[in-house]
């Protein structure tokens, strides 16, 4: 039996906010070991529950979330894009039996934690034979066309709930509850779990009977196993998402992920993260703030920084298409999300990326303000400049350093 897991990260485990799920951000760096530990835990179910063979198919964004490092390494992972049927990629084969929806979320328009359609807030609204249609929906739709079933959907609560509409067969297991689209309440990553000795149950809720599972155990075992499991959680009326019973393909059940035993190997920065560490302003050549104070200090030293940053991405517009603006805005939009922003990146075409931000203001009659800047630079040669014009190097103007202009 080969099951393939669809892997997408805004219904993974510890997820609610965009920087979260934002490729480059500190906090998608965090989650990604989150978001690993609910794969792991159900490749172990899916293993332990019959399969002959699980294929991960990274489905978020750039598809490069997850660490292959920390993976089970009896998984096999499709990572990077671009894949024929995107995030289902595998199924048209006809050698997968079952597949699951790990990590999903309402679709645009929907309530739900970071609810959307492919595309973060550009989409307010998809459907399909007048359904308003989630990206579980139309996935379920694509693997139907080969005869394979949906055998699992994690995500929040309403994300489950969706797939009560597409996938009424399959086991819905919520790592999260809803509270706003920014917001979740979850129970923390378990500790590893033990090597031996029998599972336990938990009392199920005394209000809705949702069975519950100890931390860290997945309960993928027998054919007596109940249908639905779910996170450990306080009591609440109508908190049970139930599935009904499986197919010949759904032999395990899982509830949660949890952390690998192996310790978490940071990955690598991006290439021109690297060259601006190299990059770094020398000794001896601080920046004068004598006539501030040390609040406004401070902030200053912020902006240069950021300002240097920006200047050694290389984003020479030689025209024709020949430009390379998205590691800058990737840049950018991870600053603008670590100050409580959602940016949005749109491309026109590859590597000509922009970068989209609102902030809200106290007036709500007033007129909206645009604050317009570019990302792309004319052309530069090293030898025409006294100083490397992409080398964003700081110095007094008494040293007659020049500076490059953006």
């Amino acid at each position: 039996m080969k099951i393939l897991i669809s892997a997408d990260m805004e219904g993974a485990t510890g997820v609610t906010w965009p920087a979260d799920v934002l490729p480059g951000t500190a906090q998608w760096e965090r989650c990604r070991a989150m978001f690993t530990s609910d794969v792991n835990a159900a490749v172990l179910g899916f293993f332990d529950g019959g399969a002959d063979e699980v294929l991960v198919n990274e489905a978020h964004w750039t598809m490069r979330n997850l660490l292959l490092e920390q993976l089970d390494e009896r998984a096999q992972m499709l990572t990077g894009r671009h894949k024929a049927l995107s995030m289902v990629e595998g199924v048209q084969h006809g050698d997968v039996d079952g597949v699951a929806f790990l990590g999903y979320h309402a679709g645009a328009g929907m309530e739900g934690v970071l609810a959307h359609t492919y595309l973060a807030n550009q989409i307010t609204g998809v459907w399909l034979d007048g359904v308003r249609a989630s990206e579980g929906l139309l996935n379920a739709h694509v693997v139907a066309e080969y005869g394979v079933p949906v055998v699992l959907v994690t995500g929040d609560d309403l994300a489950c709930e969706d797939a009560l509409g597409y996938a009424p067969g399959a086991l819905k297991v919520a790592v999260k509850d809803h509270v706003s689209r920014y917001a979740a309440v979850f129970a923390p990553p378990p500790a590893p779990p033990p090597t031996s000795g029998p599972p336990r149950r938990t009392p199920p809720c005394s209000r809705c009977g949702t069975n519950r599972w100890p931390a860290g155990r997945s309960p993928w075992r027998s054919s007596s196993t109940p249908s639905t499991w779910r996170w450990p959680r306080p009591s609440s009326p109508g908190c049970a998402v139930r599935g009904s019973a499986r197919s010949r393909t759904t032999a395990g059940r899982c509830t949660r992920g949890f952390v690998p035993s192996r310790r978490l190997r940071r990955s690598p920065p991006p290439p021109w993260r690297s060259s601006m560490a190299d990059q770094q302003q020398e000794p001896g050549e601080p920046t004068d703030h004598t006539d501030h104070d040390p609040v406004d200090a401070r902030a200053l030293d912020e902006v240069v920084a950021f300002t240097s940053e920006l200047i050694r991405i290389d984003t020479t517009n030689r025209g024709g298409g020949d430009c390379r603006e998205r590691p800058a805005a990737e840049y950018a939009a991870e600053r603008l999300a670590d100050a409580g922003l959602t940016p949005t990146l749109l491309e026109r075409a590859p590597g000509r990326t922009n970068v989209v931000a609102r902030v809200e203001g106290t007036d709500p009659g007033a007129d909206a303000l645009l604050v317009h800047g570019h990302l792309d630079v004319v052309p530069a040669e090293a030898a025409d400049w006294s100083v490397d014009p992409f080398s964003a190097r700081s110095a007094t103007a008494s040293s007659g350093a020049a500076a490059r202009s953006t």
